[in-house]
């Protein structure tokens, strides 16, 4: 079979031979540009055969002109022939992101980063070998009245979607196409029958609808799928009760159309699943892709979601980030490794957020951290919260490299952590909160006076009565934060180290020691309870609030006797509702988040 290269080799070979007869040798220079052109492209020009020419939306216009041209006609040539190179080269490009071995592909990315134009654009250039489901899915079939069946085996019906799918002015809502494709589904299955009839064979073929129906009883046990022989229409049985297509449910109708078209498919496609969660639960769209895929192994999957748990459960499959898109054919894909072991679920949350991020402490999204910083930065910044404070560091590093140029910055707790560290984070776009932990920042003064709704004089009476009682309190538990500050000192130490020697108990013992000295201990409390005896007795708010780790039983107990009920809940309230507020707050304590 010829291929490309060959071809257009032959075609410049005619048209230098009718340049040189007719004396238009001004017009060599432009066929030498274009035989240079083509000799350094002869690898992907090689790859594409005459054959693939008529497979695919490549119209070389140019290959049939007739001989007799006239002299401008060398420069469209050239042009036909350079941007079909460059149309070449892109499609190869793009399908090296979207071909992994034995993976499927997931692309992500934001809204109007391109997804859905660049299954578009493969459609349209190579739509034999390309399949999508867009995420509108048409799936009411027309009246089953028609007859038109009677000459359309397989072959034919393929054909005759790929035309429709190939059309410009197709916008896969065509009801015909999924009834088409069941018509050559059954006519398939008959066929094979016939064959067997025909031919006297004890061997029960095996058909596509047998396939089909086997794997739609896997995902709805409690369905049976049946052919109407004489509308070649497939029509279900639930408890013995036939009834039609239509009256199928949106989940059970598109997992019809997904195994059907599935099973058409040419072979080595490229099938497009655009939001392949709607209409079906978690548990049955992971097993029913499980199951074509396996079955279509000569082809790659593509799915495109926005849905995390759909995405975070795929298993054997490779992220594609569809970074951006400029029109009309430029898409800037990047593959997303497994980055310091960045977890999936939260790096499918970044990718392609428009606003800088700030990661913070807290398991969930209803976290006393996330919902005090969702409101302070609320204006300017995407928040999430990501476990303690050593994974807030860790993937503020990891994001950082992996985000560019999009901003990545950590709030923790400030637990007392020494001023060598806290600079040291700071280099890194981590805050130290400078208070112990969240609930004591909700006490800033500033914090208070904005909740408070009393005159001036009964605020300024609240607030000396609250920090009074919160002297007394910290005085009767102190030796309940002090060792709860060594308590945390302890678990850093375990989560950052490692013991490595464990040939001997020996060993053990050595490692044990060098990750915490527990002789240590004794001289760790007598300095920490010293340190806090002369913060007491100065009885400053401030130093108070970053020793005090004694959280609900101030911020819930005695916030709310001598402040104001709820005080927490109205404290973040205050934050949200007042912008000036935040914009003190920020710039007093956050001044490298302020814009």
């Amino acid at each position: 079979m010829d291929n490309l290269y060959l071809i257009l080799k032959d075609y410049l070979k005619k048209k230098e031979e009718h340049a040189r007869k007719n004396g238009n040798l001004e017009n060599f220079n432009v066929l030498d540009e274009i035989k240079e052109k083509i000799d350094e492209e002869k690898e992907i020009l090689e790859s594409i055969t005459s054959k693939d020419l008529d497979k695919s939306m490549l119209r070389l216009a140019f290959l049939n002109q007739d001989q007799n041209f006239y002299d401008s006609y060398f420069e469209n040539i050239k042009n036909n022939i350079f941007n079909l190179i460059k149309l070449l080269k892109n499609i190869k490009e793009l399908l090296k992101f979207l071909t992994v071995a034995d993976k499927s592909i997931i692309l992500i990315g934001g809204n109007g980063s391109g997804k859905s134009s660049l299954a578009d654009y493969l459609k349209n250039n190579i739509s034999e070998e390309i399949l999508i489901f867009p995420a509108y899915k048409n799936l009411l079939l027309d009246d089953y009245g028609d007859t038109f069946y009677n000459s359309k085996y397989i072959q034919n019906i393929q054909s005759s979607i790929v035309a429709k799918r190939a059309d410009v002015n197709y916008n896969n809502e065509d009801k015909n196409i999924l009834k088409n494709s069941i018509i050559a589904l059954i006519n398939e299955h008959l066929k094979k029958l016939q064959k067997k009839h025909e031919e006297k064979s004890n061997q029960e073929p095996i058909t596509m609808f047998d396939k089909f129906r086997e794997i739609y009883y896997q995902i709805f046990p409690e369905l049976e799928i049946n052919i109407d022989t004489d509308k070649r229409m497939i029509y279900p049985k639930k408890n013995n009760m036939k009834y039609t297509f239509n009256l199928m449910s949106e989940g059970e109708k598109v997992v019809v159309l997904y195994i059907i078209e599935v099973l058409l498919a040419k072979e080595s496609s490229y099938i497009i699943i655009d939001e392949p969660e709607s209409h079906l639960n978690l548990a049955i769209v992971n097993k029913l892709w499980d199951m074509l895929i396996e079955e279509r192994k000569d082809c790659h999957f593509i799915f495109i979601s926005h849905h995390i748990d759909f995405i975070t459960s795929r298993n054997n499959s490779e992220l594609i980030w569809c970074k951006s898109f400029s029109y009309p054919d430029k898409w800037e894909l990047e593959k997303i490794p497994d980055v310091d072991n960045l977890p999936k679920e939260l790096t499918v949350q970044l990718i392609g957020t428009k606003k800088p991020v700030i990661l913070c402490e807290g398991d969930k999204s209803n976290s006393l951290d996330y919902k005090v910083y969702s409101q302070l930065f609320t204006e300017d910044y995407s928040i999430y919260p990501v476990g303690g404070h050593l994974e807030v560091i860790r993937y503020v590093k990891g994001f950082s490299n992996f985000l560019q140029p999009t901003k990545v910055y950590g709030i923790i707790d400030g637990d007392l952590i020494e001023e060598n560290r806290i600079e040291e984070y700071k280099s890194q776009n981590i805050i130290v909160l400078p208070f112990n932990e969240v609930e004591m920042f909700l006490l800033e003064e500033e914090i208070i006076k904005n909740v408070l709704t009393y005159p001036e004089e009964k605020i300024t009476q609240k607030i000396e009565s609250f920090k009074n009682k919160l002297v007394e309190k910290i005085e009767n538990n102190k030796e309940k934060i002090v060792l709860s500050k060594i308590k945390k000192e302890i678990d850093l130490s375990f989560k950052e180290k490692n013991i490595e020697n464990f040939n001997s108990l020996n060993d053990l013992k050595e490692d044990y020691k060098n990750i915490f000295d527990l002789a240590s201990v004794d001289d760790k409390y007598s300095k920490y309870m010293n340190e806090l005896e002369k913060v007491l007795a100065q009885k400053n708010y401030m130093k108070l609030l970053k020793w005090c780790s004694l959280k609900k039983e101030v911020s819930k107990g005695l916030a709310n006797q001598e402040l104001d009920s709820d005080y927490v809940e109205k404290a973040i309230n205050i934050i949200s509702r007042d912008k000036s507020l935040r914009e003190k707050l920020k710039e007093k304590y956050f001044s490298i988040l302020v814009k």
